[in-house]
């Protein structure tokens, strides 16, 4: 038996507000010989309140 697949990913951060507000989003293409092209997507934000917040 033999299944032949690939797939691609990519991302992309941009920083705004002196660094305050981190922007990212990646998107990934896969395809399987058993399965349609699919797409799925990642978008999210980080906002820093304040600079001196330790975890």
């Amino acid at each position: 038996m033999s299944n032949v697949e690939g797939g691609i990913y990519g991302g992309f951060e941009k920083k705004l507000l002196s660094d305050q507000l981190i922007f990212k989003s990646s998107v990934r293409v896969d395809k399987n010989q058993n399965f349609d092209l699919s797409y799925p997507s990642n978008f999210w934000y980080l906002l820093n309140l304040n600079e001196n917040h330790y975890c």
